[in-house]
């Protein structure tokens, strides 16, 4: 191969792989957490309350984890509930619940 062929086929070779949006190469965690900001963003929520679930002995066991809170942050693949961090791959479902008199969005989690 002559080496106007090898650069031609390397320059398309390197505006293929960079032609991948960032779109393409988000995570499902950082996929469902977009979505429950713009969920919250839509329907004006500004609380968040956890539950994870733990397996134990072939039983699975309910954990309120932390109180509502106005102290968090979506980043990428996790949520930081105050000073937890949860994976947002283990995110097993989501809801809007009504907690003393407020709508918050409640999440919950499935911890080994």
């Amino acid at each position: 191969m002559n080496p106007l062929k090898q650069l031609t086929f390397l320059l398309l070779a390197v505006l293929l792989v960079s032609s991948c949006t960032e779109e393409e190469l988000k995570t499902d965690g950082q996929l469902i957490g977009e979505q429950i900001q713009q969920l919250m963003d839509e329907q004006n929520i500004h609380s968040i309350k956890t539950y994870y679930t733990r397996i134990i002995d072939g039983y699975s066991t309910k954990y309120v984890d932390e109180d509502a809170t106005t102290n968090f942050r979506f980043d990428g693949p996790v949520v930081r509930v105050g000073e937890t961090y949860y994976n947002l791959d283990k995110l097993t479902k989501y809801q809007i619940i009504d907690w003393n008199e407020k709508r918050i969005i409640a999440l919950y989690f499935q911890v080994e």
